[in-house]
């Protein structure tokens, strides 16, 4: 058998396959819009699981790959390390190496004995899961049992009831004689694969709808896995199942107008049954009191809201301040601590010294040596301040010897201290002239210049 043929063969056996479980599930497909809620939950739960389960599987199968090149990783480089030493002798750096390797594969063994652990504590809480998934089908399926067991009881006759298509035989007998032969045609694909089919529509809206010889010959190319033959026989389906289609939208059509108009004919009778129920006066005092009491319960919840707000500020800006001086006064204790524990130190370290010194008894010589050094430290001391001395009064004798010879060099040169000076010879000759007050200055300023137009006032 050639491929092709086998992957026709393969294809054409899961067709027939899914029409089975197609025929199997017909009535399961009829209820269909009815459980439309619970079909979305299931399919989302179906979802979740499956990306779930391909998360992890992920994650095991990368794992096992990481540790597998690690394991082989290491094993190369023992079968090297075999292979130098055999070939070269124990060299200089064997302990070295054989330490890295110890190192390598006890990491490699713990990443394993990890990937194990984690494994079976996941296969624990799979089956865990599976029990609880079990104990709760079993449930189920008691109530079901019971369900089926139980006898229906007697409903009064509503409009839901009228308006049920049983009410309609001819017209339900035509809709569900469409459905039986688009299911046998193949249903929404027709026998093909879903991926098949919707290259095929491509195609044929591309062609607008004509079988002609170009549309086969792109159908040929681009589904490699049916011919010609097969594609004209899915061309008729195609077209049928177009027709069936259309002709059910019309049925549905009639349907839903005779539908309504039971329906409406139905609401006109009882709404003539019913009497319009009138609202007494004590209803609507008892709704006002309601709102103004919602109102006021509001009011009083956002109120309460507020203070709550207000009393956990206050009491975080208290615990704050409180833990500020807390932390001052620690801060200050072991300042003050610090500083007795130094003085503390510093004082035993003098009594130490003080009780060695007491405790070492000096010999004759020693008291001797000692009392010369300290002789020759005090003439030392004496002989630097005699010196110092004696600079300090050269110093003051050279400042006084050059302050006279300075006062000598200029002592033939007259005082100018005592003579007039121009300004003040021009201000006594001013003091003799009488002012006259009649447009002149009250004031001499010999400073400030007069115009030349004054001068002959």
């Amino acid at each position: 058998m050639e491929g092709k043929e086998f992957i026709k063969t393969s294809l054409k056996i899961k067709k027939e396959h899914d029409l089975l479980i197609k025929d199997k599930e017909r009535l399961f497909i009829t209820v269909k819009p009815l459980l439309q809620e619970e079909i979305l939950d299931i399919d989302e739960t179906d979802k979740d699981l499956q990306q779930k389960y391909d998360s992890t599987n992920r994650v095991f199968f990368s794992s096992l790959s990481r540790i597998k090149k690690q394991v082989v990783e290491v094993s190369k480089k023992l079968k090297t390390f075999v292979e130098s030493t055999k070939s070269q002798g124990i060299s200089s750096d064997y302990d070295y190496t054989v330490s890295t390797l110890q190192k390598s594969a006890d990491l490699v063994n713990k990443e394993i004995l990890e990937f194990k652990d984690k494994s079976r504590s996941e296969y624990e809480e799979l089956m865990q899961s599976e029990r609880i998934f079990q104990n709760e089908l079993d449930y189920y399926s008691t109530k079901f049992s019971q369900w089926e067991n139980e006898m229906p009881k007697t409903i009064k006759p509503t409009i839901k009831n009228i308006i049920d298509p049983q009410d309609l035989p001819s017209l339900n007998q035509e809709l569900v004689s469409i459905d039986k032969e688009i299911q046998e045609t193949g249903d929404q694909y027709l026998t093909w694969d879903e991926v098949d089919h919707n290259e095929f529509i491509k195609l044929w809206h591309k062609y607008k709808n004509k079988p002609i010889s170009g549309f086969l010959q792109a159908a040929a190319n681009t589904l490699p896995l049916h011919d010609i033959n097969d594609i004209k026989e899915h061309v008729e389906k195609y077209e049928n199942w177009v027709f069936l289609n259309e002709k059910k939208k019309e049925v549905l059509g009639k349907w839903r107008e005779e539908k309504k108009k039971m329906k409406t004919s139905d609401e006109v009778e009882e709404i003539q049954q019913i009497k319009p129920k009138t609202q007494t006066q004590s209803t609507v005092q008892t709704k006002q009191k309601l709102e103004e009491w919602r109102n006021n319960r509001e009011k009083i919840k956002e109120e309460d809201q507020k203070q709550k707000k207000l009393e956990d500020f206050r009491r975080k800006e208290e615990e704050l301040r409180r833990k500020n001086e807390i932390e001052d006064k620690r801060q200050m204790v072991l300042e003050y601590k610090e500083r007795k524990e130094f003085e503390k130190a510093k004082s035993k370290l003098i009594l130490e010294y003080i009780k060695k010194r007491s405790t070492i008894e000096l010999s004759d010589e020693d008291k001797f040596r000692l009392k010369e050094r300290e002789d020759r430290l005090v003439e030392q001391k004496t002989m630097r301040t005699l010196a110092y001395m004696r600079l300090q009064e050269d110093k003051n004798k050279q400042e006084t010897l050059s302050k006279l010879k300075n006062q000598g060099q200029w002592s033939n040169v007259d005082s100018k201290l005592i003579q007039e000076t121009i300004a003040f010879s021009k201000r006594k000759e001013a003091d003799k002239v009488i002012p006259n007050t009649f447009g002149s200055m009250l004031v001499h300023r010999p400073t400030k210049t007069v115009p030349a137009w004054r001068a002959g006032l």
